[in-house]
């Protein structure tokens, strides 16, 4: 059985024009693609297709939702539900008449009216303190359901006709059809099984029912209306669950293993207002839109603005002929059409309209077009629509969004859609090193051929995760064709334009294999991609963590001309040609899915949020390590500590990628068995010491400069010291952050990193002596355990101050400074005897002291 419920709860612009009757019949609203019919007696809607598509016969006469599930419910918050019990919730299922519980609810008047079906129930609440009907309605319902086009509007208006304040909930529950998933606006990961959003930062614009496997029909729902309140749950649900013991979903609470949510007549979505304040004599107004997804919308009584999706552009190879620039390939078709439709809902024709197309930089209108398109009129339940002529520019690319307005004496609509305009298979490249990848499909993949580079002058590597190195061009005889999705090193010793041969546009998802361990992977698409539909199924799974590395071009970093950034969370956005390194801990594949259409709901279409190029420590601390050196500059390795942290590789930590073929790398280290795994981020268990073995790899030999950044993010009670175990020698990173340390290029420098919380560590000022010396003066000696403030003073017996130093930033361990016998201003001194002091101030302000009699 086919289940469809609509429970919404709140709002409704009231008709002028209402009646009663039909108790057992049937009234309908139609236009050329819905019909709606709603049940007198239940107020049941049946929603099905008339035309549907005009350009698809073959979704004529379809059913969207099963009358008999098709609902409203109303949630009442503390209601008298019986004189023992007291007061509770009450859900009221407008579909039914009578008592539920104390509460008495009629049906005052229905019918149709033009493009509007519209019903009005009147509720009657006892009275909290007697629990008598008041002779008057408590709340008066009032449901319109509007023709806009290929969609239906919902609206429910609840009016408080009481002397308090009433607290209501609304919810609306669509159980499909057909079978196939649903998704979301803000995803390109179509969703099969129950999940929910809550938090309004991250609700939706739409929701989407997608049919499957033949995709004949989908249907689309608005989240964020452009009237009324927004709702604060949508839900993703199986309808068994959703049920009158948890309050048709207002009490539900999604299952793990999630049930499936794809069957006909199974899977439900759910939209819940709650919970909403009405003072007495106030109304609220919820509204929503369900229908086709054939186009992007604004739906609004009394007349909505609709524009039809672009289809995908085709890239043609060769010259446009239509152009005076010399050009290697162009889209098509070029100029393309923007169609836009205006659909009254009124009962009288709507008036004029002006519908304005307002275009980005790299678009214009064909010869003789004009932005500003005029509709004398729409008639009542009728739509005009208008079209534009629109060319690209040469050598445009990439996202472009358009927007269209309609306006008129009743109001203002307005509807934007991005369209995606395939790349060139052109592309300028710095010199130095690239990380690239080549979005096209080749008729011939032998690298020199594809890239029109000579095979001697062509430096291309790719890194190959079942040999843990990289295959170079030329050197190995496995590298002998580029492949679709994998990332490339390409060195160029200058500025170079490369333009790619015998290449075809890739319309079909492009699976690549991963291999546990690193991979080299690129955009294998000539326009952007959303990574987070491609990844998060792999997350999910733990096949692959959250974070990536992309290649920062920067000429001013020699040797190679770039950095590594990591990229943490999977809302990252690759342009063509872009590669990146990708972290598997299985062997498994990547799917690259091609755009693909279902009305306004495409793959890969989706918002992002700001990607973090910083890892997130819970409830903890993390620093990051530069490295620079004649072999390059390396500034992607953080350590930190959390209470989240395990000993050992965990959930925190994620690996180091590989260098750039001979270029420097600073990684932290970490025993994995009888191996250990180089770390981008290592964070480990909060300690009051806690130890990091920091490699540094050099190819050039030398010196290497180290910087930690972000130390303020350590606690002034943590101790942070950089220790060479070859030389003994050791850093104070609060004081001392910058640090030269030398290589060999033929073996990792191994350094230590110490956190030490201060109070395990006495700050004491230890082994105090002078050392006379030969003439006059003498050199002062002494031990501090940690990094301190340090002043020295010689004092006369009367303890007058005659000499002093300041040492403001001393690493711990053996001091000594020197002192020449002579006053504060180089005056000689009597033979006498005095008191040399020596004063410590760690980094958390506890001072000690010291002092020793010299003669």
């Amino acid at each position: 059985m086919r289940h469809y419920i609509f429970m919404l709860g709140a709002s409704c612009l009231l008709c002028s024009l209402l009646c009663v009757g039909h108790l057992h019949g049937q009234v309908s609203i139609s236009n050329s693609y819905l019909q709606v019919t709603m049940a007198t007696d239940t107020g049941n809607l049946t929603i099905a297709t008339t035309g549907g598509d005009p350009t698809n016969p073959a979704d004529d006469n379809l059913p969207l939702n099963a009358p008999a599930a098709t609902a409203f419910v109303l949630r009442l918050y503390n209601v008298l539900t019986s004189p023992s019990l007291g007061a509770s919730n009450v859900d009221i299922d407008l579909r039914a008449t009578g008592t539920v519980g104390l509460v008495t609810v009629t049906v005052q008047s229905q019918g149709a009216v033009g493009s509007t079906l519209f019903r009005e129930w009147l509720i009657f609440v006892p009275d909290p303190i007697t629990g008598l009907l008041p002779t008057t309605p408590t709340l008066r319902v009032v449901r319109e359901c509007t023709l806009l086009g290929d969609a239906l509007e919902l609206r429910l208006r609840v009016e408080n006709r009481s002397s308090i304040t009433r607290d209501i909930g609304i919810g609306m529950i669509w159980v499909r059809g057909f079978g196939g998933p649903y998704a979301v606006s803000t995803s390109s990961v179509p969703i099969t099984g129950e999940r929910e959003v809550t938090a309004y930062a991250a609700m939706p614009e739409a929701w989407f029912a997608l049919q499957a496997p033949a995709a004949v029909l989908s249907v689309k729902g608005t989240v964020r209306p452009t009237d009324g309140p927004l709702p604060d749950r949508l839900l993703f649900a199986n309808i068994a669950n959703l049920n009158a013991l948890t309050g048709y979903g207002f009490d539900y609470t999604t299952l793990s293993p999630f049930d499936s949510v794809t069957g006909a007549g199974t899977g439900a979505v759910g939209l819940y207002w709650n919970r909403l304040s009405v003072p007495p004599g106030r109304a609220v107004t919820v509204t929503t839109s369900i229908g086709l997804n054939l186009a992007y919308g604004d739906y609004r009584r009394p007349f909505s603005l609709r524009v039809l999706p672009i289809p995908p552009f085709e890239l043609q190879l060769g010259d446009n002929p239509l152009t005076p620039e010399v050009e290697t390939a162009y889209p098509t078709p070029n100029p393309f059409s923007v169609t836009a439709l205006v659909a009254n809902g009124d009962t009288a024709s709507a008036p004029t309209t002006t519908v304005t197309l307002a275009l980005p930089d790299g678009l214009r209108f064909a010869p003789g077009e004009t932005g500003t398109k005029v509709i004398p009129s729409v008639p009542s339940g009728g739509e005009r629509q208008v079209s534009w002529q629109v060319q690209i520019d040469p050598g445009v690319s990439g996202p472009k969004e358009v927007t269209v307005l309609a306006t008129n004496a009743q109001g203002t609509r307005q509807v934007r859609l991005t369209l995606l305009i395939p790349a060139p298979p052109t592309m300028s490249l710095k010199g130095g090193v690239n990380l690239v990848g080549f979005p096209f499909l080749f008729v011939n993949p032998e690298p020199s051929a594809a890239l029109g580079i000579p095979s001697g002058s062509l430096q291309l590597a790719h890194y190959d995760p079942r040999v843990g190195d990289y295959l170079i061009y030329g050197r190995d005889a496995a590298f002998t064709r580029l492949e679709p999705g994998l990332g490339y090193w390409l060195r160029l010793p200058s500025v170079q334009t490369i333009t790619l041969n015998g290449v075809q546009v890739p319309r079909q998802d492009i699976t690549v294999p991963l291999r546990r361990g690193w991979n080299q992977l690129a955009n294998p698409f000539p326009w952007p991609i959303l990574l987070r539909g491609v990844l998060e199924p792999l997350v999910a799974q733990g096949i692959v963590r959250p974070v990536m590395f992309v290649w920062n071009v920067d000429p001013a970093i020699p040797p190679y001309g770039g950095e590594y950034v990591a990229l943490f969370g999977t809302d990252v956005q690759l342009k063509p040609w872009q590669g990146f390194w990708l972290f598997s801990e299985a062997d498994s594949t990547i799917t690259f899915g091609a755009p693909s259409f279902s009305g306004t709901w495409r793959t890969r279409q989706a918002s992002l949020s700001v990607t973090a190029t910083e890892p997130s420590v819970p409830n903890g601390w993390a620093v990051r390590w530069i490295a620079r050196s004649a072999a390059g500059r390396d500034a992607a390795t953080w350590i930190g500590v959390s209470p989240r942290a395990h000993d050992g590789y965990d959930a925190l930590d994620v690996p180091k990628p590989p260098p750039v073929p001979n270029g420097l790398q600073v990684r932290s280290v970490v025993a994995a068995g009888r191996s250990a795994i180089p770390l981008s981020v290592d964070v480990r268990p909060t300690n009051s010491r806690v130890a990091w073995t920091l490699e540094v790899v050099n190819p050039a030999g030398g010196e290497v400069t180290l910087q930690v950044e972000n130390l303020s993010s350590v606690p002034r009670s943590v101790h942070l010291v950089l220790v060479d175990p070859e030389t003994g020698q050791r850093w104070a990173l609060r004081t001392t952050p910058v640090v030269q340390v030398l290589t060999d290029a033929r073996r990792p420098k191994r350094l230590q990193v110490l956190a030490v919380a201060s109070n395990q560590v006495p700050l004491r000022v230890q082994g105090l002596r002078v050392v006379p010396l030969r003439g006059q003066g003498a050199r002062i000696e002494f031990s501090v355990p940690q990094p301190c403030r340090v002043r020295v003073q010689v004092r006369s017996l009367t303890g007058r101050t005659i000499w002093e130093a300041y040492l403001n930033a001393l690493p711990g361990g053996r001091q000594s400074i020197l002192w020449d016998g002579r006053g504060a201003h180089g005056q000689p001194l009597p033979l006498s005897a005095y008191m040399v002091v020596v004063q410590a101030v760690a980094e958390d302000g506890r001072s000690v002291q010291a002092q020793t009699l010299v003669r």
